[in-house]
This record gives C-alpha cells, sequence and structure tokens, in this order.
C-alpha cells in the first residue's frame, strides 16, 4: 500500500524504523562517511550479532580489506583497538591486535597477527606475535617455532611449566638456568639413544648438596658422597 512516512533526525543520523509508518534516528547511531558509531547507555550494550542459518558447514564473514595501487612489505591490514579509561579519565588502549602483510613476494606471502597489551602504563606493548608458522613472545620478528625475549633492563626472561603442585622453569639471570621444586629427569627413550651434557667452550659442572649417583640401569656404578668418598 502506499501512505505518509514520518519521523524526524539530524544529520549523519541512521534512520530505523519505528512503525510501518514511522522512522527516527538518533545520536546513538550514526555515519558520516568515514566513521560508524553505535553506542548505548545500557548494561552490557550494544551487541552486535552476525548469523547464518545456513544448513552448510560455512560460517559468517568479516573481512578487513587494505586494497593498495601500490601494496609493500609490512602493510597494516587491520586493526581492532579495547580502549578504557584510567583512573585519571585518560584514555588507553588496554588491548590491541594488529595484522599486516610482512612478505607480499609472489609464492612467498607471509603474513603475521601481532597482540599488545598495556604493561607499566605503555600501550601496545608486544605480547605475542604469530609470523609465518613461528611464535613470538615478548617481540615481532621471531626467527625460531617458539622465540621468547625480554629486554636484560625489564628482567629475566622466564619460561614455567607447572599444574598447580609441581614446576619446571627455565630462565635467564646473566647465566641460563632449569629449575624445579622436585626431581629433573634428562630421559631418552629407544635402542641405541643416550643423553649428553656438553660445552663448547667450557667445563661441564654436576653439583648436589649431600651425594650425586650414578647408575646403569637399576644398578649404581659411582656414588659421591658430600665428603668427596666415591664409591
Amino acid at each position: 500500500g502506499t501512505g505518509t512516512v514520518t519521523g524526524g533526525g539530524a544529520s549523519n543520523y541512521i534512520s530505523t524504523w519505528t512503525s510501518a509508518s514511522g522512522i527516527t534516528g538518533t545520536s546513538d547511531f550514526t555515519w558520516d562517511e568515514n566513521n560508524l558509531l553505535i553506542q548505548s547507555s545500557s548494561s552490557d550494550k550494544p551487541q552486535i550479532t552476525i548469523k547464518t542459518t545456513h544448513a552448510s558447514n560455512a560460517a559468517p564473514t568479516m573481512n578487513f580489506v587494505h586494497e593498495s595501487a601500490s601494496p609493500a612489505n609490512s602493510d597494516d591490514l587491520g586493526y581492532i583497538y579495547f580502549k578504557g579509561y584510567d583512573a585519571g579519565d585518560n584514555t588507553h588502549v588496554y588491548a590491541n591486535i594488529a595484522v599486516e602483510s610482512t612478505n607480499i613476494t609472489e609464492g612467498s606471502e607471509e603474513g603475521s597477527i601481532r597482540f599488545g597489551t598495556t604493561a607499566a602504563g605503555t600501550d601496545y606493548t608486544e605480547t605475542l606475535t604469530l609470523r609465518g608458522g613461528q611464535v613470538g613472545v615478548g617481540l615481532i620478528n621471531p626467527a625460531y617455532t617458539l622465540d621468547v625475549y625480554k629486554a636484560d633492563a625489564d628482567g629475566n626472561p622466564t619460561v614455567n611449566l607447572g599444574d598447580g603442585d609441581k614446576y619446571l622453569r627455565m630462565y635467564i639471570d646473566d647465566e641460563a638456568y632449569v629449575q624445579s621444586d622436585d626431581s629433573i629427569y634428562v630421559w631418552t627413550r629407544g635402542s641405541g639413544k643416550y643423553a649428553m651434557l656438553r660445552s663448547e667452550h667450557a667445563d661441564v659442572q654436576v653439583r648436589a648438596m649431600t651425594f650425586m649417583e650414578l647408575k646403569s640401569g637399576d644398578a649404581t656404578t659411582m656414588y659421591l658422597d658430600a665428603s668427596n668418598n666415591v664409591g
């Protein structure tokens, strides 16, 4: 049918239907040709839902596209910022996700996704990077499958494995350490396999508080106590 549509709004308001013949717009939903704003004063709002009801295994998609006439290595492809106020009403980006094309050479393309967090009052602190099949913690250019970095002036880089009862910890403090609050086993499996302690340019030290025991299988082959008695 036909009829008269009535309503009100202002510049940049996005209109929505309020009834079969009425539209309205508010300052909570606007578009100025550059920025889309959706805001609410209600708790746990606004919410955005992207939904498919198709029976296939395909899922809804969100695309971030950087369509450049002159693409280059390290082009940024998309950002997500998580912002909030501090106690002094200053805005901080407490966490962020950034994606870039680190290598655009045809046949050797590579991308990275970086997760940053605020640390000690500094926003955008590099926390975790996934790049070309490698993972970096504390750096954006991981050179190994898992690459962990912390500047010497900022403390000791530490990797900790724990189950709530025991832990195994690796860290650097002038020297490199492997530490645990329980026994540590260096164990190889398979016929003809062995474990080795080796130093390329210095000595190898084995220290114990009370005694050291060398075994072959379950049989003790050498025993050294705290008084340097050898058995």
